[in-house]
């Protein structure tokens, strides 16, 4: 459970950080819980945090996106738009 300890408190270090510098979230999507099975929930998508701040020249997101690769990474991106917020296909591997 400590790598999965990690995982979160990594995450909501940043989080907190883009909250700070941006206020909060435009738009957010959160479904399952943290638990011992995390990285597998994140794998099979029972597990999505994804938030999102407009801004006047774009959209920045920031969550764990699906990879085509399998691995897990928190991703931060700015684009013009991007999937919609429930959607987990978004990281940068998919943009390739």
């Amino acid at each position: 459970m400590s790598s999965v300890n990690a995982i979160v408190q990594n995450f909501e270090y940043v989080r907190r950080i883009l909250i700070d510098k941006y206020g909060h979230p435009t738009n957010f999507y959160e479904t399952g819980e943290v638990d011992a099975e995390l990285i597998n929930n994140i794998k099979n998508r029972t597990f999505i945090r994804n938030y999102e701040w407009t801004k006047e020249d774009g959209v920045i997101r920031f969550g764990i996106p699906e990879r085509l690769d399998g691995k897990i990474r928190m991703e931060l991106q700015f684009a013009n738009e991007f999937p919609t917020i429930q959607e987990t296909l978004w990281s940068i591997e998919e943009i390739k």
